[in-house]
């Protein structure tokens, strides 16, 4: 399943690139992507960096979270079904990620990305957890070896 937020945050991202395209061709100014028209979304104004509230209605992922706990529990189910939500929910979650990133203050930022270079250094850490890590769980539940 497709997140039902994800098509109207796409078309928000590529209106925006558009216009930036034509900024660029025209010397004209870049345009801040700031959600205002992004389609079915109750904001009418930009979203605040501490709108918490806001900012989790618009990157709700729960519906394709639920759909891929469903399709990974269930062992006839189609790859297709299981990527399509996974997909929707990282590009969300990206989304999101990408918001916060750009609203934090430098020393956060600092903070945020020595922390993360760490815990991917780490013998068990979500680089390798996440990559190498999980693959080799999906081959073992399919009982391949490597």
């Amino acid at each position: 399943m497709i997140d039902p937020n994800l098509e109207p945050i796409v078309v928000e991202i590529r209106l925006t690139e558009e216009a930036n395209g034509e900024a660029l061709r025209s010397a004209g100014g870049r345009t801040w992507l700031d959600w205002t028209g992004v389609e079915g979304f109750s904001g009418d104004k930009a979203v605040g960096r501490f709108d918490y509230e806001r900012l989790h209605e618009l990157f709700d992922r729960s519906a394709a979270n639920k759909d891929y706990l469903v399709q990974r529990a269930d062992i006839n189910a189609q790859t297709m079904n299981v990527q399509t939500s996974k997909l929707s929910v990282d590009f969300l979650a990206a989304c999101e990620r990408d918001w916060r990133m750009r609203t934090r203050s430098r020393v956060r930022m600092f903070a945020h990305a020595a922390a993360r270079h760490r815990a991917h250094g780490l013998p068990a850490g979500p680089l390798t957890v996440h990559s190498v890590g999980w693959l080799s769980v999906q081959l073992k539940e399919q009982k391949v070896t490597i």
